[in-house]
């Protein structure tokens, strides 16, 4: 965390209050929005953390939308290596390839990505970045006060990581870093790892505490998975919280693999 984002944070946690540019002077500011700048500084910490540890040759960036990762990743954090993204939304997917640019160390894919190839049904929703495929529950109603009036389903064509990284022709040296975020499929991206699953050094997995769709894997069985294939948790920030009482529904989960 740079000096000045430190700075800033304290300010504003001992005082709750806040430089607002436009009207030049110091205003409050709601408790919760520092929680919401604190957590993403931490994402962004252990991301920093990771990318100066560890060798990544590959970046994959399971559930793109339109290329934020990507940009994170790129310009903030300062990754030069090869970033492969997948979006099944074809809309989306469009805006995807147009940031990257002409990036020579960047391949983007209209796929989505779980345990086995096939077609699947994307429930495509208003806000693009809920788009899933899993049909939405009462709890997505009431965090969102969404009737879901306007979602339409779209068929998609679905991959595996194992199919991907065979069928790309490219070439990598050092370690892959893995990041899901599919809104409730990030458990069978996991499972179609097959034979890469020991190149994966290190995960950034969405994880449901209060599903928001039926069906989904929740934080427990996707921790449990990942602690039996090695990995151990390394850091955690909340990325959804419910409206009503701030309770926490979705986290950014990071993990390791053990080693020796």
């Amino acid at each position: 965390m740079r000096l000045k984002d430190i700075t800033g944070f304290l300010f504003e946690f001992l005082f709750n209050k806040s430089f607002d540019i436009r009207k030049k002077k110091i205003v409050p500011i709601d408790h919760f929005v520092q929680i919401n700048r604190l957590n993403y500084s931490l994402e962004d910490a252990s991301l920093r953390h990771l990318f100066s540890k560890y060798d990544f040759g590959l970046v994959l960036d399971i559930g793109a939308n339109q290329g934020q990762y990507y940009h994170q990743i790129r310009n903030e954090i300062g990754y030069k290596g090869w970033i492969v993204s997948l979006e099944p939304n074809p809309a989306d997917f469009e805006i995807l390839k147009g940031k990257a640019g002409n990036d020579p160390k960047f391949i983007a894919i209209n796929q989505a990505c779980g345990s086995s190839a096939g077609t699947v049904t994307l429930h495509v929703m208003a806000d693009s970045k809920l788009s899933s495929l899993y049909k939405a529950n009462d709890n997505f109603k009431d965090r969102f006060f969404s009737d879901l009036s306007d979602t339409r389903k779209i068929t998609v064509e679905m991959t595996t990581v194992e199919g991907i990284l065979k069928s790309m022709g490219i070439k990598w040296k050092g370690d892959i870093f893995l990041k899901t975020d599919t809104q409730g499929h990030d458990l069978e991206v996991l499972k179609g790892l097959g034979s890469y699953a020991e190149t994966i050094r290190a995960i950034q997995c969405e994880q449901s505490v209060i599903p928001i769709y039926d069906g989904v894997n929740d934080f427990t069985s996707l921790n449990n998975y990942l602690n039996l294939q090695n990995f151990h948790l390394f850091s955690s920030t909340p990325v959804l919280r419910d409206k009503k009482d701030q309770s926490i529904m979705e986290i950014n989960a990071f993990y390791i693999r053990k080693q020796g």
